[in-house]
């Protein structure tokens, strides 16, 4: 996958996925306004501004709905640099 929000989405747009591993990609959120979570089959992209170890660190071993459980965008949010704070859909 690629290192940025719409280089993972290009990827998507001409038809390649990410593996269904269960992985997480974690990509810097492209704008200071944008940060959130695509998930794909087994497979989950976030794009937010704050250092991967922290995130990984934050989400359940093997729990593939944990990239888009509230309590991730929450700390993600509030986390070190954040100050912001999220609402999710």
């Amino acid at each position: 996958m690629g290192d940025s929000l719409a280089a993972v989405l290009d990827e998507v747009a001409a038809g390649r996925f990410p593996a269904a591993d269960g992985g997480v990609t974690i990509v810097p959120q492209p704008s200071a306004r944008e940060a959130g979570v695509i998930a794909f089959t087994a497979h989950a992209v976030i794009f937010v501004d704050a250092e991967p170890d922290w995130i990984r660190a934050q989400l359940p071993p093997g729990d593939l709905s944990g990239p888009l459980t509230r309590r991730l965008s929450r700390r993600s949010a509030a986390g070190p640099g954040g100050g912001r704070t999220a609402s999710t859909c």
